[in-house]
């Protein structure tokens, strides 16, 4: 199980808001200073995403929970924002380029296909529905 320390920041009934920091490698990597990807990530590195989720704890505002997923729901979740859409852009392209002699218009409707595929995923997997409160590590004093 993958495990992550993070902050309540809502409740509302039995649901709790987490703000979850994005992560990168960069920190700890000795080439940081001449790469491409770590000027990129630094752009996004203070946002942090929020998510809901079941208080099965009873974790209030300002404590702080540990949350974890299990291994095999990371390894889904990988397949459908990476391995599913890039499957989808080489089948259709390889279909489309026997139906179609215009190779921009194999590249268009190759591209819209994936970006559907982006889409069906994202609409059909709920949001963080494979991640469980664990338990609660420090409770805020308000």
């Amino acid at each position: 199980m993958i495990e992550e320390t993070v902050r309540v920041v809502g409740a509302r009934g039995e649901r709790i808001t987490i703000a979850a920091g994005r992560k990168s490698a960069c920190g700890s990597c000795s080439q940081k200073q001449g790469c491409g990807v770590s000027a990129i990530s630094g752009l996004f590195s203070g946002k942090s995403i929020e998510l809901e989720l079941h208080n099965a704890l009873g974790a209030s505002v300002g404590d702080t929970v540990v949350v974890g997923v299990e291994d095999g729901a990371f390894l889904r979740m990988a397949v459908r924002a990476y391995l599913l859409p890039l499957l989808v852009l080489i089948v259709t392209a390889m279909v489309f380029s026997r139906l179609f002699a215009s190779e921009w218009l194999v590249v268009l409707l190759s591209v819209a296909a994936m970006l559907g595929s982006f889409y069906f995923s994202r609409a059909t997997t709920g949001k963080a529905t494979d991640l469980h409160l664990l338990r609660i590590v420090s409770t805020s004093n308000i």
